[in-house]
């Protein structure tokens, strides 16, 4: 291996594989043949796919079936250059060797059929699907014709809906991660949204395939758009002063039409296309990424396999309504400069490093289009759970002109805000007699509550997204949730259940106090009560601190209405030292037990 995964795609390339039921990554518990891959561009899903081809290759072929012919080269040159993986290519005239390992190939070509058949159906052992929300049909007709083979799909969507969709082809969600856990974790830019009072409507453009995908009109969108180029360079010269910005048109014209204009405003603008000789086109990336120049202008070429660092700032004049060219067209912008947070192991030192290097932030700058047709892709469905939370985050960002907000501080204000409307839901439904008694007597709380508790987005935004989700939760999971003192009966379905089962688990780990634990420190109104661990919860509450287990526990029992009886028999028994540390530390300081010993 020539590159060191980061934390998380050693993570992803684990759980696809315990997925599939490898060993020695499987450790027990249903096992899928097709999985998704949900994680945000430039987030290295290239190398995730590179580390599970790296771990069993040997053990059978692997197909990386990529979108299209024209992104077939980035992925082989990944594998190679940063994973030491030999690749041969099948698209278009290139046609790979049979007894090769490792086959990159375009769904363009594997859905053609004698394409296709080139190869045995037992042939691949394991295929990746790149953009596994696109062309699911074609990519379904390949897989079913490799009918052995194990199968993840990869995708880059936050909406829960369209993952839904995936569930008629792919058995399961293997691993996630949203983009604010990449932006936490120091691992790309934060990302700022200033949107100008720019207002197009689109709802007269046309819709057209591109890319096998129904999206606006590429005309249509040029002649729409075209009136507002004095404007938006006039503002872009206001507000981007220092930035480096990539700016997306309809056609090449009308990208060169913009440059002309953006210059006219003082903007050291240039434009680029394919049909520029490669020594051209290869000065003038240089040059932008040297800042020579401050805006570079293009059609679609630059939307995918171009890495720029010091690029931060997105001016997207094409709207669309593909999640995945919009995501493609994010992602140019959000990659740290290099060696800022090379060899720093704590999320926290990037995130330093970050904030004081020379690209703190990415910029989207967001104009204000309308459109009688839902679908049109903006800064919202990035890291929207669902159409409710997009549509009040967009709000938030349309209301708030001229101003760079923060798009983690604006999730957390509509997450907040949903937060104490259904605590008032809440509160409402616990007034009712019938309820009260029914979760006094059990002594566990809702899932909704806990969820509340820990302010938990994803739990909050949970919707059944694999096939096997949808199930009745088992015995062992109502057992583990009553454990833990979570009403069974208020979990939708198994999936559900194991995502708070996860989350549990995932705390314990940690070192995280449990949620008895946080609504005990939010009483006495403790700000942070979900970081603390149970150690640190004790200190603060001292007697004070609701009792962990047994019938004190479902009684709600702090450690002062225990009675000295159960004290005395909890000291006598051979595993209590060792099993509740906190309470033999109990123990000692009222008096039931000495430091050394019993009494």
């Amino acid at each position: 291996m020539l590159v060191a995964p980061r934390d998380y795609q050693a993570e992803a390339r684990d759980t696809i594989l315990a997925t599939w039921g490898e060993r020695p990554w499987y450790k027990g518990g249903e096992t899928y043949r097709s999985c998704v891959l949900n994680i945000p561009t430039s987030s290295g899903k290239t190398i995730i796919a590179g580390l599970v081809c790296e771990s069993i290759c040997h053990r059978g072929k692997f197909l990386y079936l990529a979108d299209r012919d024209v992104l077939c080269e980035q992925p082989a040159d990944k594998f190679e250059r940063l994973l030491g993986i030999d690749t041969v290519l099948e698209k278009a005239e290139k046609y790979a060797d049979l007894n090769a390992p490792v086959v990159i190939g375009s769904l363009q070509t594997f859905s053609k059929q004698h394409r296709l058949e080139r190869f045995p159906w037992n042939h691949f052992s394991y295929i990746f699907v790149d953009e596994a929300h696109r062309h699911v049909d074609q990519a379904q007709r390949v897989i079913n014709y490799f009918s052995e083979a194990k199968v993840c799909g990869q995708t880059a969507t936050a909406f829960r809906a369209k993952l839904k969709d995936l569930s008629a082809y792919y058995e399961t969600v293997a691993y996630e991660l949203g983009v604010f856990s990449l932006i936490d974790e120091g691992f790309i830019v934060p990302i700022k949204v200033k949107t100008f009072p720019v207002e197009i409507d689109l709802s007269e453009v046309g819709i057209s395939k591109v890319f096998g995908e129904d999206d606006y009109n590429a005309d249509d969108l040029d002649t729409t758009i075209e009136p507002y180029f004095e404007r938006i360079a006039e503002l872009i010269k206001e507000h981007c002063a220092g930035r480096q910005i990539l700016c997306f048109l309809p056609l090449i014209v009308s990208s060169e039409k913009f440059v002309g204009i953006a210059r006219s405003h003082g903007i050291n603008a240039r434009h680029i296309d394919g049909a520029m000789s490669e020594g051209d086109k290869q000065k003038l990336l240089q040059g932008f990424e040297k800042k020579e120049f401050q805006l570079i202008s293009c059609s679609s070429l630059l939307s995918t396999g171009w890495d720029c660092p010091p690029c931060d700032t997105l001016l997207n004049l094409t709207p669309t309504r593909s999640a995945g060219m919009w995501r493609q067209k994010v992602g140019r912008i959000l990659r740290v400069l290099p060696g800022v947070i090379d060899g720093i192991k704590a999320a926290s030192d990037r995130r330093q490093a970050i904030a004081a290097s020379e690209k703190p932030s990415a910029l989207i700058v967001d104009l204000l289009y309308h459109t009688d047709e839902f679908g049109l892709q903006g800064p919202a469905d990035l890291i929207a759970k669902n159409a409710e939370e997009r549509e009040a985050i967009a709000e938030v960002l349309a209301t708030a002109e001229g101003e760079a907000l923060d798009l983690e501080e604006v999730t957390e204000g509509v997450q907040e805000a949903r937060e104490a409307e259904l605590k008032a839901q809440l509160e409402q439904a616990a007034r009712r007699k019938e309820e009260r008694e029914k979760a006094k007597a059990k002594g566990l709380c809702s899932a909704l509550h806990f969820a509340l508790i820990m302010h938990d987005k994803d739990l909050l935004a949970y919707e059944p997204v694999s096939r096997w989700h949808n199930h009745p939760i088992s015995d062992k999971q109502r057992a583990f949730l009553e454990r833990n003192w979570i009403d069974p009966d208020s979990v939708q379905d198994k999936g559900h259940a194991y995502y708070i089962t996860n989350k549990i688990w995932g705390r314990k780990q940690a070192n995280l106090c449990s949620y008895r634990t946080v609504v005990a420190l939010e009483a006495k109104n403790i700000p942070g009560a979900r970081h603390y661990s149970e150690e640190q919860a004790y200190r603060q509450l001292g007697f004070d601190y609701p009792f962990p287990f047994g019938k004190h526990a479902a009684a709600n029992h702090t450690l002062r209405q225990v009675p000295y009886g159960y004290w005395d028999w909890l000291k006598r028994q051979d595993w209590a030292e060792k099993d509740q540390p906190l309470l033999w530390a109990h123990m000692i300081k009222i008096g039931v037990v000495k430091a050394e010993g019993v009494w």
